[in-house]
């Protein structure tokens, strides 16, 4: 919209790559009450069922490819996973988000 062509303006910018990421963390009493849970399940089954609680750690990658001079959204992708700030995780999930950006001639 409009912020991103004033944006776009003031950098002398043909377009913007706009990124923003999120992510949570439970804290360690969450994860042994997650835990406890799945115990508790899997023993209620007796073991013939195992339950295991998910990841505790979550991160969200948005973004987006917007026209400088119009403001108009060109292109845009999310991606989700564990929560790692290692270089070769976030690596793996910038990959990712990319994989589906458009090819040009």
């Amino acid at each position: 919209g409009e912020t991103a062509t004033t944006l776009a303006a003031n950098l002398e910018a043909d377009s913007l790559l706009v990124a923003r990421l999120w992510g949570s963390k439970e804290s360690a009493g969450k994860v042994a009450k997650r835990w406890l849970g799945a115990v508790l399940k899997t023993a209620a089954t007796l073991g013939f069922i195992w339950f295991l609680p998910g990841p505790s750690n979550h991160m969200i990658l948005d973004v987006a490819l917007i026209d400088g001079t119009s403001g108009e959204v060109l292109w845009i992708n999310r991606r989700t996973g564990s929560w790692s700030l290692l270089p070769h995780t976030f690596a793996d999930m910038v990959q990712k988000v990319f994989s589906d950006f458009p090819a040009t001639d």
